[in-house]
């Protein structure tokens, strides 16, 4: 024989005290681990034979207490010591730790016992339990981010050692539920209201740092934006065409140097070609101011005018 818990004996119980809780589980958890909410708990048990493969319902008495659990998933689950069971767990009378308490009856009072001072379940009519979840409790102090925070799973004993004269063994057993639909404690809510209170006022700090609260300053910066880069291509064009130009003169100024060299050797080849180039160049300036005109040739250096000379002195002859 053995006692086994019956979490659809359970449900229908908590239905015929008018509860409408959606006791389905999350998507996507498939442990076969049933589901409860916070907000009211039933147990029901039924004895199992092995021996003939039967059950029947247990009409004895029981305490109840939770020894073990962990948040999201199975992997997380623990047993708890046992200084933190007597915090956790509900006893009638009791004002030690309430800070830290998972669960507690609905309907105070009942019999306890004497030994442990636990509240005493009686099947035939089980009281009803509310998992509070205060904010020192396991399931009431998930960080904040956790994964799959809705879900807490509780490993819940139960025996009949000293409470119960239905039967003449004495039984121990342990059951997992999965409890869903907690909610934040108000550490959460006060660091949900913060973080939510800080980023609404960066954003508005930052929209008035840079408009006006119309948006126009942030288009005037963006079109001031592409005016200058506007005027540096404009600049880089300028730049470029006074490189060009600057360019080509150096190439005409080479070809006259050139020139030049050429002159130069012609002028070294006679000494009389000089002196009439000297000549010519006087006479030039002359008619030159006489006429008010700017002269054809700009004497820029000696080897310059004197080859042109020399080669239009030559062109004459």
């Amino acid at each position: 024989m053995s006692l086994e818990f019956d979490s659809k004996r359970s449900i229908e119980i908590l239905a015929s005290r008018g509860r409408t809780d959606n006791f389905e589980c999350p998507s996507g958890v498939e442990d076969g681990i049933p589901c409860f909410t916070t907000s009211e708990f039933v147990t029901a048990f039924y004895m199992k034979d092995h021996v003939y493969g039967k059950r029947f319902p247990f009409v004895g008495n029981y305490t109840l207490r939770v020894v073990g659990g962990g948040v999201g998933y199975l992997e997380n689950v623990r047993n708890y010591t046992q200084e933190e069971i007597a915090q956790y767990n509900y006893r009638p009378g009791n004002r030690d730790h309430p800070d830290c308490r998972i669960w507690s009856a609905i309907t105070p009072g009942g019999m306890q016992d004497n030994e442990t001072g636990e509240l005493i379940f009686n099947s035939m009519n089980p009281p009803s339990i509310v998992f509070e979840c205060r904010l020192l409790s396991p399931c009431g102090s998930i960080p904040f981010g956790q994964a799959n925070p809705s879900g807490f799973y509780l490993v819940i004993e139960t025996s009949t050692r000293g409470v119960d004269t239905s039967s003449n063994c004495d039984f121990t057993m342990r059951f997992v539920i999965h409890l869903i639909g907690i909610e934040l404690n108000a550490k959460s809510h006060l660091y949900i209201m913060i973080t939510t209170f800080a980023i609404i006022s960066t954003f508005i700090i930052l929209f008035y740092q840079f408009t006006d609260g119309s948006g126009r300053i942030l288009l005037d910066k963006l079109l001031s934006k592409r005016g200058k880069s506007v005027l540096n291509l404009s600049s880089h064009n300028v730049f470029r065409k006074v490189y060009e130009k600057n360019a080509h003169s150096s190439t005409i100024a080479a070809q006259y140097q050139h020139r030049g060299s050429v002159g130069g050797s012609l002028l070294g080849q006679t000494v009389q070609d000089r002196s009439r180039s000297i000549a010519l160049v006087s006479d030039l300036r002359r008619k030159s101011v006489s006429q008010n005109r700017i002269p054809d040739i700009m004497l820029t250096s000696n080897a310059d005018v004197t080859s042109r000379l020399v080669l239009h002195g030559k062109s004459k002859h």
